[in-house]
Order: structure tokens, then sequence, then C-alpha cells
């Protein structure tokens, strides 16, 4: 049965209370509006003659617009002396945000722009990531940019790869009285129905792009040989095309000479090629093409389509590819220099970084064209979790050979002579005071033991059917796990002193959480090798390890083990995301007695992501909305230690990522995501009980809903579970079996809380949903503290979890979660500020990292190393945009640009003193 349907079926069934405030969504803080401090030069000669010759009547709007964006950046950034560069890029933008967000065409030809001055597409391309990048240009801006530039790389990629069917097919036709129809209205037919056609794609992505052309040069083709236009074709193809008269032979002999999937471009051919042409291309007679009889109508028809498709998407113009000397294309020789439009400008300059950026572009698009080959297998690795050390430049960049063996792939991280006497570990060993090694090398073997148990017994239970790749040689896996963990514990052993030299790793050798976790990770990696049907956390269960204990290993081995390769750390990476979003709150885990040390031990999303070494200053507004929280809270609260800090800190990123996404696809504005992440932080801290054997999502579903009913928006929980579906890591069994205590469930009145606390019923008429107004007393929230300190939180030494039923995540957020947040939340709507809600984090990458972006969607990530400290002035002004006076602004401004000139025009001598400020793009 489709979801959708047993969505709208529990929604029937499971009525849901409504969370109304009056006006709550209406309630916004007062902007102050703020002066720019100067005043902005009239136009000068140089730019006034670029927009004379763009337009001469050209709108008086567009000019100061543009003329404002360009000052703006002069202000801003010295513009290397190529200011009409730059001038292009302001141009585009303000295009952009008067014209295709206002759902109308462009005034102008984006090429036509360049042409004007004199810039060539690479860039242009190279201005706009500098200009997007310094200008804080808007989200729709940096996504037109993106896309235009994935567009051009697909249509480049498409026309190089159109060259050598033409010449394979056709034959050079010139342009004489006895034949009117030559080579160069023919290849412009093809290449304008494959522009045209691609911009109605769903997505223009390379391998459906190239599908099209291959369906668009059958159809010409087999016009051409109906019609009789022998003189075109080429006499060496007409056998091999002709042979089967269905037509099918065609596509086939395309798709098998220019590495094309036959079976993906029959199914385009049929199920959109066939069905969509007609709509596309009105133009052209489909019942019968006959190119030859009207190829000068179809020029001219496909020219005026493709010109207001490109005007109404604001794309650069793709018929540049087009050569004026159509002779050339019959030249094998003509392929390196097909695009040399791209390259240059106008005045014939060649782009220094030209070559660089249109090599990166063509080799990112055809190692899309080569993934298609593979057998398609799905992707399961993306991952929201990704912490900096992961980001490691020594991760193999090549592709998995999936020919290669098990053991092969071990090789990679595991050497087959590797033999722990005489290794770098025994000798770190024996320069101890107390030799550890003999500790190390009894843990492995009474782990190895527990595997090998653990593997007969699933045999004789399971037959030797299940897992035969494992269960058939125990023995030898095991060592290969033995091997695997003394590798590992050397590389960190002697990672971790190159970092802290002075430590003395003795007793970090000697814990057994420690060691576990290392063989469990391990033993881990062997089962991915080795494909095993034994998935996480068997493993876990072998070694005894709590799920909290081996994410705190993970880290460590991917930032200590250069060798793993991509598929590998990929795979950690999923195990982590895994254990933050379910296996570290079962109700057994150490997690809890770590929190029930201290009453204010979780962090805030601020203190987890901050310096650990610089306490967190919290502004008056926040300890104000935490007040009514933090009743039985102690002073002078010692911080967390750095493992929790850690685990709470990729924690928070999971969560940003996960609500980030599930906002903007149910288009939350910006005050509810605020609520929905001051909501969060408030149930970590206050109502974390509620994450106790409970998935992540669960909660961050109820709380998007809580927050949509509290805004009046009109958003079904159905709704969201329909757009939660699209995350990667979604599965139905989350929102279909969320764990209530059995009390909940048979209960009709006063009910348990999850925690095991009583809590006021709901009210009488449940069925129905209710607001504010319809309840006579809320829930006694304040007496339904989260009490991590006391004997409701579960502890390791409680042997089994209270009893419990699953029910659909909308009973559970009727019967547990509302009651648990209803208080917070009305005080969370009553307050009319901004200020007072905490914003929902965005992690960024440092601004330390160099990118070097190129025309495909790919970024180079080059660490640098460590910046030095820079000394900074001791005197600082506090600026409040809700509260404080502009004369404040105004002081900060003055501060920054003293000893600075209000504009640095190009050619123009520089006056900055050597200490003043200048960013240089």
């Amino acid at each position: 049965m489709d979801e959708a349907v047993v969505e709208e079926a529990l929604a029937e069934e499971h009525e849901l209370k409504h969370l109304e405030v009056p006006n709550s969504a209406e309630v916004q803080a007062d902007d102050e509006i703020l002066e720019y401090p100067h005043e902005i030069p009239p136009p000068d000669d140089g730019f006034l003659h670029v927009c004379a010759a763009i337009d001469p009547e050209m709108s008086e709007e567009l000019k100061d617009n543009v003329w404002a964006q360009v000052c703006l950046m002069i202000e801003k950034v010295d513009l290397d002396d190529e200011t009409v560069a730059y001038v292009a890029c302001a141009f585009y933008c303000v295009m952009l945000e008067l014209e295709k967000f206002q759902q109308r065409p462009f005034s102008y030809s984006i090429l036509s722009i360049l042409k004007i001055c004199g810039v060539s597409v690479i860039e242009f391309f190279d201005k706009l990531n500098r200009w997007i990048e310094i200008a804080t240009s808007s989200k729709k801006i940096i996504d037109q940019s993106h896309k235009i530039e994935s567009s051009l790389s697909v249509s480049f990629v498409i026309f190089k790869k159109l060259l050598p069917i033409f010449r394979t097919l056709f034959q050079f036709v010139g342009s004489d009285t006895e034949h009117p129809f030559d080579s160069k209205d023919l290849f412009t037919i093809v290449w304008l129905m494959t522009i045209i056609m691609k911009k109605s794609l769903p997505t223009e992505d390379l391998i459906t792009s190239f599908h099209l052309l291959l369906c668009v040069v059958e159809w010409v083709y087999k016009d051409l040989c109906f019609h009789g236009c022998e003189e075109h074709i080429d006499p060496e193809s007409v056998n091999s095309m002709m042979e089967s008269k269905d037509g099918v032979r065609v596509l086939e002999v395309l798709c098998r000479s220019f590495d094309g999937v036959l079976l993906d471009a029959k199914h385009f051919r049929t199920h959109w090629f066939n069905q969509k042409r007609e709509s596309v291309l009105p133009c052209v007679d489909h019942k019968d093409l006959n190119v030859a009889a009207n190829h000068k109508k179809y020029v001219t028809s496909l020219n005026a389509i493709y010109h207001e498709i490109m005007l109404r998407k604001g794309e650069l113009d793709e018929r540049m590819f087009l050569p004026d000397d159509f002779s050339n294309i019959f030249d094998p020789a003509f392929d390196s220099a097909a695009v040399e439009m791209l390259r240059r400008g106008s005045t014939d300059s060649k782009f220094a970084d030209a070559e660089l950026l249109l090599t990166m572009s063509t080799q990112n698009c055809l190692e899309k064209l080569a993934e298609v080959k593979r057998s398609p297998v799905r992707n399961d690795a993306k991952s929201y979790v990704i912490s900096s050390q992961q980001l490691r430049p020594l991760c193999p960049i090549t592709q998995n050979d999936t020919s290669a063996t098990p053991t092969q792939r071990l090789s990679a991280i595991l050497p087959s002579d590797y033999k722990l006497e005489g290794s770098a570990l025994q000798r770190y060993c024996l320069q101890t005071k107390d030799n550890p090694l003999s500790v190390i090398e009894l843990s492995a073997y009474m782990i190895g033991e527990r595997f090998v148990e653990k593997v007969a017994a699933e045999c004789n239970d399971r037959q030797d059917t299940f897992d035969p790749s494992i269960s058939q040689s125990p023995d030898e896996h095991r060592k290969a796990m033995t091997m695997l963990f003394y590798v590992l514990v050397e590389h960190i052993v002697l990672g971790e002193r190159r970092q802290n030299p002075d430590r003395d790793f003795q007793g970090l050798l000697r814990k057994e959480e420690f060691l576990s976790a290392v063989f469990c990770c391990a033993m881990e990696l062997v089962l991915f090798v080795q494909e095993s049907e034994r998935v996480f956390p068997w493993c876990l269960e072998v070694c005894g390890l709590p799920a909290i204990s081996f994410q705190k290993i993970i880290e460590v081995v991917v930032r200590n083990e250069a060798q793993l390769t991509r598929e590998m750390v990929r795979h950690l990476n999923k195990l982590e995301e895994r254990v933050l979003e379910e296996l570290a709150w079962t109700h057994g885990s150490p997690l809890w007695t770590s929190l029930s040390r201290k009453p204010d031990s979780v962090p805030s999303c601020e203190e987890a992501w901050g310096n650990p070494r610089n306490p967190v200053i919290v502004s008056p507004t926040k300890r104000m909305r935490y007040e009514v929280d933090s009743n039985n809270t102690h002073q002078n609260q010692l911080p967390p230690c750095s493992a929790q800090m850690s685990f709470f800190s990729k924690l928070y990123y999971l969560a940003s990522v996960r609500l980030t996404d599930l906002c903007e696809r149910v288009r939350v504005d910006e005050r509810g995501r605020r609520m929905v992440w001051t909501l969060l932080e408030h149930i970590l801290k206050e109502e974390r009980s509620l994450f106790i054997d409970r998935h992540l999502d669960q909660n961050l579903l109820c709380i998007v809903y809580v927050v949509c009913k509290a805004n009046k928006a009109d958003t079904s929980f159905v709704d969201i579970m329909s757009h939660y579906r699209n995350q990667p890591q979604s599965r139905s069994h989350i929102y279909r079996m969320v764990r209530v205590d059995s009390s909940i469930c048979a209960s009709n009145g006063t009910s348990r809380r999850d925690d095991g606390k009583q809590a006021d019923p709901p009210a009488a008429n449940s069925q129905q949903p209710q607001s504010h107004s319809a309840v006579d007393k809320p829930p006694d929230v304040s007496n339904a503290q989260d009490s991590s300190a006391s004997v409701v939180v579960p502890s390791n030494s409680e042997a089994e979890p209270s009893s419990g039923h699953h029910v659909d995540l909308i009973v559970y957020y009727n019967k547990v979660f509302l009651p648990r947040v209803e208080k917070f939340m009305r005080m969370l709507t009553e307050s009319s500020s901004l200020a007072s809600l905490t914003p929902m984090p965005v992690r960024r990458i440092p601004r330390g990292t160099p990118l070097k972006r190129s025309l495909s969607d790919k970024v180079t990530i080059v660490p640098y190393g460590q910046v030095p400290y820079i000394h900074r002035d001791v005197t600082s002004v506090r600026y409040k945009l809700t509260q404080s006076p502009t004369r404040d602004f105004r002081v900060i401004n003055r501060l920054l640009n003293r000893n600075r000139p209000l504009y640095r025009i190009a050619g123009a001598p520089e006056k900055t003193a050597p200490h003043g400020y200048r960013i240089v793009l």
C-alpha cells in the first residue's frame, strides 16, 4: 500500500491537538533602518559607455541599480584593475533580482554583455564566484549562478560528443545553388533541437542530456534517409544503420559506438522524448519532419524559440559553440579548439586560468558519464555527520575497485607481513615503566574468543547458509581482526603522541573501554570489507561495548589511520550517525549515568560549538529565557567533559542539518526556525527523558509540527512526514513505532509520564484538536521537569527497561510530547522579540580553508597550516540591531573606515595608509 495513503489513514484515526496562540505568527521584531554612511557618486564615463553599447535606451532603474552594486563592491574590495569584468557580474546579479525573480525575461543577453565588456565566459564565472562570496548575495543568486554554470558544463561535454557523432553519420556538403541545404543548416538544426529540449528536462544532468542528443540525432538521421538526402549521409554508415527497418538499430549503433546506455536510452526515447517533443518543439512538423525541405523555416523558428527560453531562464547563449567555418567540424583536430569561445573574450585576450578551469569541468562531467556504465547500486552512503578530521586530503580519490577480492581491499590498511613482534607498538610499550603489551594481547585474545564462540553459536541456530563468508572461516577472520587491531592501536598511539609528545599513553593502553572500542572498530571494518550479513550493532554485542563508547573511537581512528578508503570512512560515518540518532539514547546507555551526575550537564549549541577554553557569555535575553527552566540548577557548574562536549556538538550538527532541510521543505519562516531550535535545546536540557529508547527524528518531527501549529501554519503531520521521507536516513518504522510507557496506552484519564511521573490528563474530548482557549488548565509542566538527577533517569544499574508499547508518532505526540512542552511553548509564543529566541545554527567552512571553484559543482579543499594569532585592539563596541541607536553603528563604521579611502577606482593612484584595511579579490 502506498505510504501516503497509510499516513492519511493514520491522520484520520488519531486527531491531533493543536497548540495555537492568537496573533503569534504576526509578532515580529522591530527592525531599525541603518543608513549607508557614504553617498553613491554619479556614474563615470566608462560605465556609461558600457551601458550605451548594450542599449542606448537602457532604463534608468537598471542603470542605477548596477552602478550602486559596483560602488558597493568598490567600497568593500580592490577590483584588481578589472572593474569592467565586475560590471558584467553586477549586470547579471541585478537582472536576476529585478527580472528573473519577478517572473520576467532578461532584458539583454548575458553573452552580449560579456562581448561588450570584453570578458570571456570562463573569466565571467571566475569573477562571479568571487563577487558572490564578497557581496554575500542571496541564496537565490547563488543557486542560479551554480545552475547556469552546471548547465554550461553539461552543454560543453555534449557538444564535444556531438562532433564525432556528426562526422561518423554525415558528410560535408557546402552551400551552393545546387544544394541549398548544407551541413551548416543540418548541424545548426540538430544542436538547436538538443539545447531547446534540454531546457525542458526535469534535471539537466549529463547522462540524460547525452541520451537526448542521441535521440535527436537518430530522429534527424532517419528523416534524411527516408527523404533520400544521400549527399548528407556518410556511405560507410548506411549499411549498418539501415539493417533494421524498425528503427531500433540506429539507436543501438549510436549507443554501442559512443558509450551510451542502450536500455536507458530506449526508455528515455519512449517515455519522454516521443511524448514531449511535440509540446517543446511546436514549430516542427512531427508527422513528416522533412528537414531538407523546411530547413530555412526550422532554423529561423528554432532560433526564436531558444532566444526566448534563454532570456526567460537568464542563462548563457549556448549557440556560442556553433563555429563560423562549418568545414572545421569534419576535421578531428577541431575538437580540441571547439570551445575556444569560452576561453577568449572579444579582445582575443586569453584568461590565465581558463585552461585549468575548463579541464576540471570536462573531467568532472566525463567522470559522471563513466559512472553510468557500472551496475546501478543504491547509494545509502549520504551522511549528515562529517567531522573536520574526516575531510582529509589523504583519503584516496580513486574509485573503489569492485572486482577486487575482500583480501585485496583489506590489504589497503592491513599489510600482509605485519607482525606484532618488532613493531612500533611493541617498541613503544617496552619504553614505558609498566609494559602494557600483555594487557593489549589479552584483550585481543578474549574478544577474539568471544567472536569465534558467537559465530559458532549462530551457525548451530541458523545453519552455515547464514553469512557463509564469515561462518565458514571464523578463525581466519579472527586473525585479520586481531592484526588490524594491533595496527590501529599502533597508529593511534603514534599519531596522538606526535600531537602530544609529553603525554603518557600507558594508562590509555590499559583501559578496557579503549581496547574494546578499537577491536570493535577493527571487527566492523573486516565485516564491512567481507560484505557480511552481520550488520552493526552486531559487533557491539560481541565486544560487550556500549554504543556511546564506540562512537568516541571513530573520529580517533579516522584521524590517525591514513590508509582508510573513502568507502571505509563513509561506513564509519554512517555508524556514528546511527549512534547519535538512536543507539546512544537506549535505556541502559552510559550517557544517562554521565548526565545524571550534574543537573546542568547538557551544553547548549553555543557552548558545544564554541572554544572550550573560553567561557561562553550568555546574553541577558537568554538568561531570562532559561530563568524558568533553571530553578533547580546550581551556580558555577563545571563544564561537561570533552568527550561529552564532542558528542553534543555532533548531535547538534546532525539535528541542525535535518531540521534545516525539513524547515525548508515545510517552508517555516525565520521566527518559526528560531522557535524550533529553542525548543530542541530546551528539551535536551530540561526534558531529555523524551529521548529514552527513541529515535532523534521522532522528536524532531514533533518539534516542527508543534511550532507550525503554534504559528497557525496550514501544515498537517502528514505533510511533514511526507517531506521527511525525502531525507536519506528516513525509515517507515521511525514514525510507525515509537516507544511509550504501557500505562499511557491503557489509561483514559490521568496518565503517567513517560519517565515514570504522573501528568495531568488531557481534556475530556481528546478526539478534537485543542487550542489554548479550550484548555482550562495546562498540564503541570512545572512538576514535570526532567529529573536527570533523580531516580527516574535510567542508569546502567537498571538491568531491564521499563515495560512499554510501540505506537505511531501521532499518539506519541498527543499523549507524551505535547503535555511535556506545552507550557514552554506558551512562553515562546508570548515572546515578541526574535532576540529572545535562539537562531538555528549553520555550520560553515572555516575561512582559513581556501576554495578553488571550477565550472563544475566540485570543490577542492586544501587546508593551510595553523594561522598565527592576530592581536586585536582592546577597544570594542557592542551593537544590537533591535536596541542600539544608529549613532553606535556610525561609530563602528568610523573605526573600520579610518585611514581608508571611500572608493578605489581602477587605474587611480592608491592613497591608502600602510595599515589600512584592504581585501583583494
